[in-house]
C-alpha cells in the first residue's frame, strides 16, 4: 500500500474546511473599555485574556478546564469560594503529582501548593480576564473553518504554534472565546491581540503550544498499522448498526497557503495533519489487544488475578491482593484512609443492597438473598464475618471503552471514556470448585467501570495510543501484561480521582445475572458521597420496564415529544417523565424481551431526524423510534434487539465468549417487521479509537460538527444566533454520536 503521509511532506499538509464547535464564550468582565494592553501581573499575558489577572502565570494552566488558572484556583469543588472542603481536598492529594492540586505547577503536590491554598482562603477563585457562557457547554456555536500554524520560533512562555478560527455568521459571541488545551486555558480574541489581526472581524486567534513532533509520529504509527493490519476497508455506521463498507481511501489536503507575518515579526507557517482530511479511519489493531482483553494470561494471570476455584486448571488460585483481583478493586474504591470505611465493611455494605429491599427514584427492587449463599461465613449482618481473602469471583475481561469519549478541546464539556472490568460469580462451595471445572460457574457478572483520568483531548489521544500500542505485544509476555496494569492502574487505585466519591475513578457498578433467583435481573450501583458506599442506582436510559416497557401510554408520549433525539441515539431517559417518576430502578427480563410502541404512536419527524439505514428493508418512523429506545435501554440491549442471553461476556465458559452483538451478528426486527439489522460493535468502537489516536486535537471528531444531531438537538437553548442548514442525515456518520453519551452499555 502506498504511504500517505513522507516524512519529507510537513509543510504540504493541508486541513480539509471542518466544522467547529466552541463550547465555552466569554464576557469581558473587565469591561470591553479596559486598555488592552494592560498586563496587571507582568507575565507578558494582556488582561482581558489571561486566566489570572492578578498572579504571574505566563502557562496559563488551568487544568480542570474552568477558566481559572491552577495558580489562582483552589476552589477544587467549584463553589465559588475556597473553604474548609478545598483544603482538606488539597491534602488528600499531597505528594501526588494530581495536576488539579498542583498549583505552582512544579509536578508535585506540596507545601508550596498548600500555601498558595491557605492565602485564598475564604476568597473566590480568579479573578479571570473573561467568563463563560454555561449555555455553550450544551449548545456549541459550529465555526466555518479554523486553521493550525508553527511559529518560526518559540515565544517567551514556550509557545510554538497559532490556531484562527472563522465564526463569521454567528451571532452573539463575546469578543473574548476560552477553550482548554491539554490543561491549559487558551484566550481566542477578536481583539486585534496577537496572533489577531483584525478586531471585529469574525476571525479569533491565540498563541498556544503544540506537539507537532507527536502528530506527525502518531499519523506515522497509524499508516504502519495499516500496512500490517490490512486495514484496506472502513465498515460504515448508523448508531450501531452496520450499514456498508468502503474502501479506505485517504484524502490528499490542498497545499499552497502561504505564511503570515504578524506586525511582531512572527511568522505564521501552516501545518496540516493530513490524516484530518480523511472522515473515516479504518480499524488498525489488534481488538483482542486492544478492546476487549479476554486472553487468559490475561484473566488468569496468577500474580494479579484471584479465582477461589481455579476455573483456568493451572493449579493456582492466584494473588487474592493482586492488581486485577475482586479484593483490590473494592479495597481501593473503600479508600480506608479517606473514608475511615474498611474494605470488609464496604463490600458488606454492598452486599446488603441485595439483603433487604431498596428504592430508588420511587421504585423498589426487592431482596434477593440467595447472594449470601456464595459467601461462605458471612452472616448477612454483621461485616466481620465476611472473607474477603475467599470472595467468589473470578475476572473475565478487562474492557476498553473509549469509544465512550466526549472529547473536546472546549472546557470542561467533555467526558473521558472508560476502563472496565468484567467478573463472573463462581460457588466455592460447589463439588465443582476444583480445578479446570467450569460447573462453579454461575450465572452472574459484575462490571466495575471506571471514568478515565481527563476528557482533555490531549490525554484521550495518549490513552487511545497505549491501547492501540497493546497490539503489538504478545500475549502471554511480563511486557504485556505490564503495560495493561499501567494503563488500569491510573484509574483503579486509591485516590485516582480525589474529586469523586471516596477519591475513586468509578462512574458505576453493574450486576446481571439469574444466579440469585429468578428472572434475569441487572442492577446498578454508585458511590454515595454521604455514606461513602455502594448504593442501589437508577438504570441509566431505561424507563421503568415493568411500567413502560410494553405499549405504554408514557411511553408513546415519551417517544413522540423526543423522536428526533431518539432516532439519532442523542437522547437521554430523565428521571421524572410527564409528572412522575419514570427512569428504572432496575431490569427484569428474559430472553427476546423487547420495547414495544403504543399501537397508536404517531412520529411526525422533525427537520433532525435521523432516518435510519439497515442491513435489509425500510423500517417505518415508527420503527426506528421503538427500536433505537429499545436498543439503548439496558434491558434489551442485552436481550431481543441484539439477540444476546443477556450478557455480552458470558460469565460461564473459559476463556470467556462474547456475543454476537460484539463480534459480528445480522438480527431480524424482533416484532417482525420486514427488516434485518447488522451489529459489530468491536469494530465500531475500534474505529472510533483509531479517530481518537491519529487526528489532531483541532480535527471535527472532537467537537460537535455543524452537521452533528447533537448541535441540533441541544438540551438547552444558545445563547448565540447562527443560521444552520437544514440538517441532513445522510451526511452524517453516527457512530461519533455515541461518544458523546455516557449511558451506552
Amino acid at each position: 500500500m502506498e504511504r500517505v503521509i513522507s516524512k519529507n511532506r510537513k509543510r504540504e499538509f493541508a486541513y480539509k474546511k471542518l466544522s467547529l464547535a466552541i463550547v465555552l464564550s466569554a464576557s469581558m468582565s473587565l469591561g470591553q473599555a479596559a486598555d488592552l494592553n494592560a498586563d496587571s501581573d507582568k507575565d507578558s499575558i494582556v488582561d482581558v485574556i489571561d486566566n489570572c489577572v492578578k498572579v504571574f502565570n505566563p502557562l496559563q494552566r488551568d487544568t480542570d478546564g474552568d477558566g481559572f488558572g491552577n495558580r489562582c484556583d483552589a476552589d477544587f469543588d467549584n463553589n465559588n469560594i475556597v473553604d474548609d472542603r478545598d483544603i482538606k481536598s488539597l491534602l488528600t492529594r499531597f505528594k501526588t503529582d494530581d495536576p488539579d492540586g498542583d498549583l505552582d505547577g512544579n509536578g508535585t503536590v506540596d507545601g508550596a501548593d498548600l500555601e498558595i491554598a491557605e492565602a485564598m482562603f475564604k476568597q473566590p477563585p480568579g479573578p479571570s480576564g473573561f467568563g463563560f457562557e454555561p449555555s455553550f457547554v450544551k449548545a456549541p456555536p459550529p465555526a466555518l473553518n479554523n486553521q493550525l500554524f508553527e511559529l518560526n520560533k518559540e515565544r517567551e512562555n514556550g509557545d510554538n504554534a497559532a490556531i484562527l478560527v472563522s465564526f463569521k455568521g454567528v451571532e452573539g459571541l463575546k469578543s473574548v472565546i476560552p477553550f482548554n488545551f491539554s490543561g491549559r486555558t487558551i484566550a481566542l480574541n477578536d481583539l486585534g491581540i496577537l496572533p489577531d489581526q483584525e478586531r471585529g472581524d469574525g476571525l479569533y486567534s491565540s498563541f498556544f503550544n503544540f506537539d507537532f513532533k507527536s502528530q506527525l509520529r502518531n499519523e506515522e504509527k497509524f499508516i504502519s498499522r495499516v500496512e500490517k493490519f490490512g486495514g484496506s476497508t472502513v465498515e460504515l455506521f448508523s448508531g450501531r448498526s452496520v450499514v456498508g463498507a468502503a474502501k479506505f481511501e485517504p484524502k490528499n489536503p490542498p497545499t499552497g497557503q502561504k505564511p503570515i507575518e504578524l506586525e511582531d515579526g512572527t511568522v505564521l507557517t501552516p501545518f496540516f495533519p493530513a490524516i484530518d482530511f480523511t472522515p473515516l479511519l479504518p480499524m488498525a489493531h489488534n481488538e483482542a489487544k486492544s478492546l476487549m482483553v479476554t486472553h487468559p494470561s490475561v484473566t488468569a494471570d496468577f500474580s494479579r488475578t484471584f479465582d477461589p476455584c481455579d476455573v483456568d486448571g493451572d493449579g493456582n488460585l492466584g494473588n487474592v491482593n493482586g492488581a486485577w483481583s475482586f479484593k483490590t478493586l473494592m479495597t481501593n474504591m473503600a479508600n480506608t484512609s479517606i473514608t475511615g470505611i474498611s474494605a470488609q465493611e464496604f463490600t458488606h455494605n454492598w452486599l446488603l443492597n441485595w439483603m433487604s429491599p431498596q428504592t430508588v427514584n420511587g421504585f423498589t427492587v426487592f431482596q434477593r438473598t440467595n447472594m449470601q449463599n456464595f459467601f461462605g461465613g458471612w452472616d448477612g449482618v454483621n461485616a466481620s464475618t465476611l472473607d474477603m481473602n475467599n470472595l467468589p469471583f473470578r475476572l473475565l475481561a478487562i474492557v476498553n471503552r473509549i469509544d465512550l469519549a466526549s472529547t473536546s478541546s472546549y472546557g470542561q464539556t467533555g467526558q473521558p471514556g472508560e476502563i472496565r472490568f468484567v467478573f463472573g460469580l463462581v460457588d466455592p462451595a460447589s463439588p465443582s470448585c476444583t480445578s479446570g471445572n467450569l460447573g462453579s460457574t454461575q450465572a452472574m457478572t459484575v462490571i466495575f467501570e471506571y471514568g478515565d483520568t481527563s476528557s482533555f483531548c490531549t490525554s484521550v489521544k495518549s490513552r487511545a495510543n497505549e491501547w492501540i500500542d497493546l497490539s503489538s505485544m504478545a500475549f502471554g509476555t511480563a511486557a504485556f501484561n505490564a503495560a495493561l496494569q499501567a494503563i488500569t492502574d491510573d484509574v483503579t487505585t486509591a485516590n485516582a480521582m480525589p474529586n469523586k466519591p471516596n477519591g475513586s475513578a468509578l462512574n458505576q457498578l453493574r450486576t446481571n445475572e439469574i444466579a440469585l433467583s429468578f428472572p434475569w435481573q441487572l442492577r446498578e450501583f454508585v458511590i454515595d458521597a454521604g455514606s461513602a458506599s455502594l448504593v442501589s442506582a437508577t438504570i441509566k436510559q431505561t424507563p421503568d420496564p415493568a411500567l413502560f416497557r410494553n405499549s405504554s401510554l408514557v411511553t408513546k408520549q415519551f417517544m413522540e415529544t423526543n423522536a428526533d433525539a431518539i432516532s439519532c441515539e442523542s437522547h437521554v431517559v430523565p428521571d421524572t417523565f410527564a409528572g412522575n417518576p419514570f427512569l428504572g430502578s432496575h431490569a427484569d427480563y428474559g430472553f427476546g424481551t423487547v420495547w414495544t410502541a403504543h399501537p397508536t404512536t404517531t412520529i411526525v419527524p422533525g427537520a433532525g431526524f435521523c432516518t435510519e439505514t439497515t442491513a435489509s428493508g425500510t423500517p417505518t418512523l415508527e420503527g426506528t423510534v421503538r427500536h433505537k429506545l429499545s436498543l439503548n435501554t439496558c434491558d434489551d440491549c442485552h436481550s431481543g434487539e441484539t439477540q444476546t442471553s443477556f450478557t455480552h461476556v458470558k460469565p460461564q465458559s473459559f476463556p470467556t465468549t462474547l456475543s454476537g452483538f460484539l463480534t459480528g451478528i445480522t438480527v431480524p426486527d424482533p416484532l417482525g417487521a420486514p427488516v434485518t439489522r447488522e451489529f459489530d460493535d468491536l469494530a465500531r468502537r475500534g474505529q472510533i479509537m483509531e479517530d481518537l489516536a491519529v487526528k489532531s486535537c483541532k480535527s471535527g471528531v472532537f467537537v460537535p460538527v455543524l452537521m452533528d444531531p447533537v448541535v441540533h438537538f441541544p438540551p438547552i437553548d444558545p445563547v448565540f444566533k447562527v443560521d444552520l442548514p437544514r440538517f441532513n442525515p445522510e451526511v452524517v456518520d453516527f457512530s461519533r454520536v455515541q461518544q458523546r453519551s455516557t449511558f451506552v452499555h
